[in-house]
């Protein structure tokens, strides 16, 4: 007795919507892999510019046209001060420095990648309020050439768990070269 064979069996039916959940699976967990890896891309290259801009705006603090008591302010309060620009200042144009102590309410000892973003004041942060910028000026009294400052930019990282962070440290000019 021979069966007319039309259609799939059953077991052929369930291995074929097993392999297609197995790929479908397999495409999701790449497809949002590839979605987290490519939003955390960006966040950190807005915060590689928020850090190069904070660089430059340190290295125009040497212009002529800066406002004397701005530099002694940072100089004056090596070790002993974190500083930001003020982004929430109205300050047409010109350069607003806000410093928060070490080692005060927040509890800051120095800027560094485990200083929480909670600890930054919102004269810190961003226009959208997301990246927060710090930096600090590490003097050297023996040699000029060899103080710098450190700059941090923190965020909090999508994915939840510690800050995201990037660091640049920026070292001054020898005056003595042209």
């Amino acid at each position: 007795m021979r069966f007319n064979r039309v259609g799939d069996t059953i077991v052929e039916v369930m291995v074929a919507i097993a392999v297609s959940g197995a790929l479908l699976g397999a495409a999701y967990y790449t497809v949002s892999h590839a979605m987290a890896n490519n939003l955390a891309s960006q966040e950190h290259t807005v915060a590689l510019g928020i850090a190069q801009s904070q660089v430059e705006r340190i290295a125009s603090l040497e212009a002529p046209t800066t406002d004397p008591a701005v530099v002694k302010q940072i100089y004056s309060n090596a070790n002993t001060n974190i500083h930001c620009f003020d982004t929430t200042a109205n300050s047409g144009g010109t350069t607003n420095v806000f410093d928060f102590p070490i080692g005060g309410t927040n509890g800051v000892t120095t800027l560094s990648v485990t200083t929480p973003l909670t600890s930054f004041p919102d004269q810190c942060k961003d226009i959208a309020g997301i990246y927060r910028a710090g930096f600090q000026y590490f003097p050297n009294a023996s040699d000029v050439t060899k103080s710098y400052f450190k700059v941090l930019v923190f965020w909090p990282n999508p994915s939840g768990g510690t800050d995201s962070s990037v660091t640049f440290t920026y070292q001054l000019p020898d005056p003595s070269m042209p």
